[in-house]
């Protein structure tokens, strides 16, 4: 769909692991990986090339740490290129975190040209920081409106599978859907990576296993 719309993407993966770089490249994109952290000076001369090369209209910042230095990372080498922030994820930040989050967002905010939430709840959320995101819905086929109006009008199955998508990092607190899962019988699908997995997710996994859900 961003062929037949004219929109050319190329990815940047900033981190010492880039498991998906083979993924995004079969489905058609550029890929350019790096283990610099971009804030460093090796990591500014790796994006200073590529902006060189690729010479994008929109730049769009898909990150949590170090999300400060990131924005300063390219306004640095081009004040007026748009960059587009997005937060997917409704973080209940507390204590240090919750000051270091919102001092990031206090100055990078006012650097980046648009501030986007995926649906109401992750904007609702951010307005703890003083945020006000636009929403833009995560999913945008089509039929997504026509099945959410069937499922809506339907009965849901006791079979019906509860879908977790992505690591099984700690803050997500997967340990809640598992166990609704298994107070309601109910399958489970988890497509992404159980490495980081603590002790009672996997037992809850183990037990939906056993349970044939």
């Amino acid at each position: 769909e961003f062929e037949a719309a004219g929109v050319d993407g190329h990815v940047l993966g900033v981190g010492l692991h880039h498991p998906f770089e083979r993924a995004i490249r079969d489905a058609g994109y550029s890929v350019t990986t790096t283990d610099r952290a971009l804030h460093t000076a090796a990591g500014r001369e790796m994006l200073r090339r590529l902006l060189a090369d690729v010479e994008p209209d929109v730049v769009h910042i898909h990150t949590e740490g170090r999300y400060l230095q990131t924005v300063l990372a390219f306004r640095r080498l081009n004040r007026r290129l748009p960059v587009v922030r997005t937060i997917h994820n409704v973080f209940d930040a507390r204590g240090r975190w919750f000051v270091r989050r919102a001092a990031q967002a206090l100055v990078a905010d006012r650097l980046v040209s648009a501030l986007i939430a995926p649906s109401p709840d992750v904007a609702e959320n951010e307005t703890r920081f003083g945020r006000r995101p636009q929403v833009i819905y995560n999913w945008v086929e089509d039929r997504f409106f026509d099945l959410a109006r069937q499922r809506a009008e339907a009965a849901v199955a006791t079979s019906a599978p509860i879908v977790i998508v992505g690591n099984c990092s700690r803050i997500k607190n997967h340990e809640v859907a598992l166990e609704a899962a298994l107070l309601g019988n109910l399958r489970v699908a988890h497509v992404g990576s159980e490495e980081d997995a603590g002790p009672v997710e996997e037992e809850l996994l183990e037990r939906l296993e056993r349970a044939g859900l």
